[in-house]
């Protein structure tokens, strides 16, 4: 298979990608705090990122680290294996189309259909929203770039 990643290569662009996610997170976490502390969500949040008043335990950023890990290898595995049919010139502007690909069938529709299903303000939603759009964009690039 022409182009092929080696494994070093694909681990190495997975933990960029996941500590691009944990960046833009954080970022967006601070941005929202207001809503973290606002006792009329302490029911929505898992127990697991907020076990109790304060930032979550240590243990909630393993998983979110673990979590992503998994998730941006799949990303990533996913893109290797369509790339072909990604109407784009190679490098960071075919990963910047799968990006929006990933967002528009993923993302987009989960940060909806969660409008639905729980109750939060639709700011927060939003904000999550743009939070997913700027990974997937930014992770897309990486995935591209590292194509070759």
């Amino acid at each position: 298979m022409a182009g092929r990643m080696n494994k070093g290569k694909f681990i190495l662009t997975v933990i960029g990608m996941t500590l691009i996610a944990q960046v833009v997170h954080s970022a967006g976490a601070f941005l929202e705090m207001g809503f973290y502390r606002d006792p009329q969500y302490f029911p929505v949040w898992s127990k697991l990122m907020m076990p109790g008043a304060g930032p979550p335990p240590p243990s909630f950023y393993y998983y979110s680290l673990g979590l992503g890990l998994m998730e941006w290898g799949f990303f990533l595995a996913v893109f290797r294996i369509i790339r072909g049919g990604i109407p784009s010139p190679p490098g960071a502007a075919k990963g910047l189309f799968y990006g929006v690909i990933v967002f528009l069938v993923g993302n987009l529709g989960q940060s909806l259909g969660l409008g639905l299903l729980v109750n939060l303000p639709y700011s927060l939603l939003t904000l999550w929203t743009l939070e997913g759009l700027l990974i997937t964009l930014l992770n897309g690039a990486l995935a591209g770039k590292t194509e070759s």
